[in-house]
């Protein structure tokens, strides 16, 4: 179990024990007063106490200047990003308990982020008057026309959608939470979830690296050009209407797979075995390992399946 895993169940367990104290006091009490300025860019930045919440609405223009985007919060109902008009954009709210909020242009990076959580207090369960986790979200726009050099997103606590973002380095990581992924472009991109459902819908890539934990995951419309890894440890796994050139490496622990790939049977070789559980190409249930490398295909598919089954159909 990954690192972020265990420190989020730990503190949902803590959390549950001093919201019973929250809960039994009336809730946490609003805190102080701070604000800011919107110096590091055109728009304005307010961050002020209301209940402990911090507020940021933020624009920069796109004049070049931001090639990089760095996304780090701690616990948010919904971090968007998407592509979307003509400028930069930051702008939502959070709880200062669980981190604040922040957006700050350093260079050529725009970076979105809240601090280590400042009261272990169950905020994002809500008990008491006071915090609850869907009060906060965030949503960063990206101009259409740009294509970043890297964006980078991590999520601890709460669901991650992301659409029509452009980047060379694309990498998307949620420790608990759903994780949503809409016309993506991106020359690499890596994608982790320890604890959520996945669904991509029309992603084009070179290389792409894709690893789960605990949850459900569907892609559709997938390209891959050149190179894919895929592993889940829990959980049913499904690609649709998929094109996968180059080599293709699947392993799952506890959960079926199906492949159905826009690609015709003799361009792609394959590699197949299952420890339990039947395998289906085309329809036709297969035993043991199966082997098929047709001369000059287009793709390779190596698939591991410890205990589930594995179905992939082939469409011209």
């Amino acid at each position: 179990m990954r690192k972020g895993t265990i420190v989020s169940l730990i503190v949902l367990v803590i959390g549950f024990a001093m919201a019973g104290v929250g809960f039994a006091n009336g809730g946490m009490q609003p805190l102080g007063l701070h604000l800011g300025d919107g110096s590091n860019g055109s728009g304005f930045v307010l961050v002020q106490n209301n209940n402990q919440m911090e507020r940021v609405d933020q624009t920069w223009r796109n004049d070049g200047t931001i090639k990089n985007l760095q996304v780090n919060l701690n616990a948010v109902n919904r971090i968007e990003i998407r592509a979307e008009g003509d400028s930069f954009s930051v702008k939502g709210q959070n709880w200062r308990a669980a981190g604040g909020l922040t957006a700050e242009l350093t260079g050529d990076t725009l970076t979105v982020g809240s601090e280590p959580s400042r009261n272990l207090n169950l905020w994002w369960f809500g008990f008491g008057p006071s915090l609850r986790l869907e009060d906060c979200g965030v949503v960063i726009t990206v101009p259409q026309n740009v294509t970043l050099d890297t964006a980078d997103a991590k999520s601890a606590i709460g669901g991650l959608y992301v659409t029509g973002i452009k980047a060379r380095e694309l990498s998307l990581n949620n420790d608990t939470g759903n994780t949503t992924g809409k016309n993506i472009d991106a020359d690499n991109f890596k994608m982790t979830s320890s604890i959520g459902g996945c669904k991509l819908d029309s992603v084009r890539t070179q290389t792409a690296n894709i690893s789960l934990n605990t949850g459900e995951f569907t892609a559709n419309d997938f390209l891959s050009l050149k190179e894919l890894t895929f592993k889940t440890s829990l959980g049913n796994a499904a690609f649709t209407n998929a094109v996968l050139n180059g080599n293709s490496r699947f392993e799952t622990s506890t959960g079926n797979l199906t492949l159905s790939l826009r690609m015709p049977r003799g361009s792609v070789g394959y590699e197949i075995e299952s420890s339990t559980g039947e395998v289906r190409i085309d329809g036709t249930k297969v035993k043991g390992k199966v082997t098929n490398i047709p001369p000059n295909a287009a793709g390779h598919l190596s698939v591991e399946s410890s205990l589930g089954n594995v179905t992939i159909d082939f469409t011209s």
